[in-house]
């Protein structure tokens, strides 16, 4: 990349349109959703850290107030497309997220999040169904 072009610079001009509204594409249903998806896979946490995968990450507890502001700011900037897992911060990811986003109008968001069974007995199509 070239040294007057960072990273950051170079991902808010790709997601602008020339108006500076974030770029949307349609979903399989028609839906219009961001080009950037917010990713909840690992929050911060009160420790200024942040919360991992169930294997990794600060044992302190989610910042929820922070996650609100960052989930405040998204949807402000056009962002509407939140992803999470159930095996993302010590499986408290998908309840942090919900709740940040609760606070918003339902039709503002959508939320992908995929199944989480890296363990053998969570394989089975019954398994995975319940999950």
């Amino acid at each position: 990349m070239r040294g007057d072009l960072n990273r950051r610079a170079f991902l808010q001009n790709a997601i602008r349109t020339p108006s500076g509204k974030m770029t949307m594409r349609p979903n399989a249903h028609g839906e219009m959703v961001s080009l950037l998806a917010y990713g909840a896979m690992r929050l911060p946490t009160v420790d200024g850290n942040q919360a991992g995968l169930d294997w990794g990450g600060s044992p302190a507890p989610i910042d929820k107030p922070e996650v609100f502001a960052q989930v405040d700011w998204a949807i402000e900037h056009g962002v509407n497309l939140f992803d999470t897992s159930p095996c993302y911060c010590r499986g408290e990811s998908e309840g942090v997220l919900g709740e940040a986003l609760a606070r918003h109008p339902r039709n503002k968001w959508f939320v992908s999040t995929k199944l989480s069974n890296f363990a053998a007995e969570t394989q089975t199509a019954a398994a995975s169904e319940k999950m």
